[in-house]
């Protein structure tokens, strides 16, 4: 009898087990049936990404594609492309000034001394929030037939008549940043003159701007040993004061990654290029900025 009871629970045992281990088969087909991904059939799958880094933008993260994939067109507002515009020559008329700064861009004004105009510009350039620099005016090679003005700063003077005349200019244009030179093709090839002017530009904290008036400047060579903060002219936007040439330099300055300084004058036909052209500048990817953004950025 005991071995009949044996076996009886034996038999039971088996069948317990083997309804425990059918019961946790279907269990755990339950969980993964329930748990399994959910494919979308109608919306594919998103790629991997990578990060395009534009050229000309410091690094910063502009647009994100596929792996694999590169961008067929990016859009204009992306490329950035800065250009500083300054206009030289300001002093002389009150109406070229007015009409200039109705123009909404960051145009960087320089302005001569000591002429009729020179200080009432200062003031109403600067109550219209543009940036000023003093067009220093310095001798040229075809001096005295080419005057450069009152206030010329010539390669004749010794030091003390050279600093003198300096301070005098800085001293009569208000609210400047910086200076770039007016005419002075004889004297920015010049090397101990202009490392008299560019310490004197440098106790000031100012930074210079060589406006190229001729190819054998040593502008920014004497920059680097003094340690002034300088930039170049690239190009004179009127030479022919001709409005279609003006406008044609201009929409041109679009085709470039590289920031770019370049100098026009308050011609009528230059104010009416500018007015034309900066709007489709800016479509186009270009950022106007101050002289001084340049040096920040």
């Amino acid at each position: 009898m005991k071995i009949l009871a044996r076996m009886k629970i034996r038999r039971y045992q088996r069948r317990l087990l083997i309804f425990v281990m059918v019961i946790s088969a279907i269990t755990a087909g339950l969980w993964r049936l329930y748990h399994r991904p959910v494919v979308n059939l109608t919306k594919p799958q998103a790629h991997p990404r990578s990060i395009v880094r534009l050229p000309g933008n410091r690094g910063r993260v502009e647009e994100q594609l596929p792996l694999g994939q590169t961008p067929s067109r990016i859009e204009p507002s992306v490329l950035h492309r800065r250009v500083a515009i300054i206009i030289d020559d300001i002093g002389n008329s009150r109406s070229s000034v007015e009409e200039l700064i109705k123009i909404d861009a960051p145009l960087t004004f320089a302005i001569l001394p000591f002429c009729p105009y020179s200080n009432s510009s200062a003031e109403e350039i600067h109550r219209a929030r543009r940036e000023i620099i003093l067009h220093l005016p310095m001798e040229p090679l075809s001096y005295p037939r080419a005057n450069p003005g009152k206030g010329t700063l010539l390669v004749q003077m010794n030091k003390d008549e050279l600093i003198r005349q300096f301070e005098q200019d800085i001293d009569a244009v208000p609210y400047i940043t910086g200076i770039n030179n007016h005419m002075g093709s004889r004297f920015m090839t010049d090397e101990e003159s202009l490392k008299i002017i560019m310490g004197g530009i440098s106790k000031r904290h100012l930074f210079f701007i060589d406006s190229r008036t001729t190819s054998d400047s040593k502008g920014e060579k004497v920059a680097r040993m003094t340690g002034l903060p300088c930039l170049s002219r690239k190009i004179f936007i009127d030479n022919s004061q001709d409005y279609n040439a003006t406008l044609n330099i201009l929409l041109n300055l679009a085709s470039g990654n590289d920031p770019i300084l370049v100098i026009g004058h308050p011609y009528h036909s230059t104010v009416l290029a500018l007015k034309d052209a900066l709007p489709r500048l800016k479509r186009s990817g270009v950022e106007i900025v101050s002289v001084s953004d340049l040096f920040l950025r």
